[in-house]
């Protein structure tokens, strides 16, 4: 999911990305794949206790060019449950 999220921002966005600047700042020896995940940024934080789901971390890459989110659910122990793409 983590891949076809990155891919979508590469090939949907990436003019965007580019003109933008986003990834000026990046390590450029990374790969570009690396390179945008190194950017993103951590949006909001939801903790359910009640849950196996304990918390859910939402990523965007930015709020001003797309509104794709990436989200990884982890339990009390901070291991990953779930992975998923919403928007």
């Amino acid at each position: 999911i983590t891949k076809e999220w990155v891919d979508f921002h590469l090939e949907e966005l990436g003019e965007v990305i580019e003109e933008e600047g986003l990834l000026k700042e990046c390590d450029k020896k990374l790969s570009l794949d690396r390179q945008v995940l190194s950017i993103i940024k951590l949006r909001r934080i939801g903790i359910y206790p009640e849950y196996e789901g304990y918390a859910i971390w939402d990523f965007i890459l930015d709020d001003e060019i797309s509104d794709e989110i990436l989200v990884i659910v982890t339990d009390k122990n901070g291991e990953i449950v779930d992975i998923t793409w919403e928007s």
